[in-house]
């Protein structure tokens, strides 16, 4: 799940993210604009319970220019029903970044952090 979801033009996350028209996901839609609306008390959660590993996805739609994307910020639930996640749900084994639907770059899970809930990615690039 994720509870908040960002993205920057700066490669440190450090300056005002970038705003968008809309984010969509492939389940549980109707939510999605919950994981990129400035409240740390609500979160977007998948809704397949029996999804294989990447078919989940929560996407901005309206971009006008995705390539100025060099940071994404994911604040992401831990399983603990905390941050307005649902009780069980975790966060993702792992981010790909898609700009104009070419894959940019996956980020794989950081070992031995599996409670880890803020991460800045860098897109590379």
């Amino acid at each position: 799940g994720v509870v908040e979801l960002s993205f920057h033009a700066s490669p440190s996350c450090t300056d005002t993210p970038l705003r968008w028209a809309e984010i969509d996901a492939t389940s549980n839609s109707a939510m999605a604009q919950l994981a990129a609306d400035g409240d740390e008390f609500s979160a977007w959660s998948s809704s397949c319970s029996s999804c294989g590993a990447g078919s989940e996805k929560l996407q901005v739609v309206g971009v006008c220019r995705p390539d100025d994307v060099r940071c994404v910020k994911v604040f992401q639930c831990k399983g603990d029903a905390t941050f307005g996640c649902p009780v069980g749900v975790s966060r993702s084994d792992g981010v790909t970044a898609f700009l104009r639907g070419q894959e940019v770059h996956t980020w794989s899970p950081i070992p031995g952090l599996p409670t880890l809930r803020h991460e800045h990615l860098v897109v590379p690039g």
